[in-house]
């Protein structure tokens, strides 16, 4: 009778943690998946909440991303973007990518949704530039765009200065959907997290005791601007184009307030440390 009990325990075990493995991922779908065709490389990514994301990448640049939410049936992967057709060939997934049959290899099962504000915290490095988000509510980016402004977040709709973008956080990866232009990208952008505290250091003391302070343009990078900060309230600044020996000076007295640096003579400068991280451009 003992055995029968200690038989029918482990089998009851065995099927709860059957139930639950399903219940945690019920599309099998959960994870990092990854294919290549030529010079193109593509990756999905399925979280068992049933959040992904979609990127494709030509020789490692990102020619387009998505995300959003997603359900699963024995034939079909149905995303907010299109409706994929698949099969299963052992461990492989074999989707049929408009057309093309692409065979993925699951490359993590790791597939967190990390989406919320406190994610948003700290630093991010993409092909769009560099962004920032501090715990005080202030957001910066440098890139094709640059900008500094407050922003706010829920569960999935950042708000950079009153301009709403959808948003998700996959593991250590940002996506959000840009159709209003803030990264200069007006299709949905991808960064990858470089640091998590987003701790405002921005202070007038870093600004004097780290010169000089090397801006370049935010285009093709040939335009250079050297400023050097005093505490005393004075700045110089230098300026030179890359194929050009001829070098400009100015200077003046500034005023700094926030996050912006007031010049008397050059206009003013947009200026903030997150997580020793500096973000400094023309505004």
């Amino acid at each position: 009778m003992r055995r029968i009990l200690i038989a029918a325990a482990i089998a009851l075990f065995a099927f709860f943690a059957i139930s639950c493995a399903t219940e945690a991922d019920p599309t099998g779908l959960k994870g990092v998946w990854k294919a290549s065709d030529d010079d193109y490389s593509y990756t999905f990514t399925f979280t068992a909440d049933g959040h992904y994301a979609s990127e494709v990448y030509y020789l490692e640049y990102l020619e387009y991303a998505e995300f959003g939410t997603f359900e699963a049936d024995e034939s079909y992967i149905y995303t907010d973007d299109y409706d994929y057709p698949f099969i299963w060939d052992g461990s492989n997934l074999v989707i049929d990518y408009y057309g093309n049959e692409l065979v993925f290899k699951r490359t993590s099962k790791t597939a967190r949704n990390n989406t919320s504000a406190g994610k948003l915290c700290g630093v991010w490095r993409g092909q769009a530039g560099v962004a920032g988000f501090t715990k005080g509510g202030t957001f910066a980016s440098m890139g094709f765009c640059t900008n500094i402004d407050d922003y706010h977040a829920d569960n999935t709709v950042l708000n950079i200065g009153g301009t709403e973008n959808d948003y998700l956080i996959l593991n250590s990866k940002l996506y959000i959907r840009d159709e209003d232009d803030i990264f200069g990208s007006n299709y949905t952008v991808v960064f990858d997290r470089e640091t998590s505290d987003g701790e405002d250091q921005t202070s007038r003391d870093i600004l004097t005791l780290n010169n000089p302070w090397h801006l370049t343009d935010m285009g093709e990078g040939t335009n250079h601007y050297i400023y050097n900060f005093s505490s005393s309230g004075s700045y110089t600044m230098e300026y030179y184009y890359e194929y050009d020996t001829d070098r400009s000076k100015s200077s003046g007295t500034y005023r700094y307030s926030g996050h912006t640096i007031e010049l008397s003579d050059d206009g003013d400068l947009a200026y903030m440390i997150v997580d020793l991280r500096p973000f400094m451009f023309s505004i």
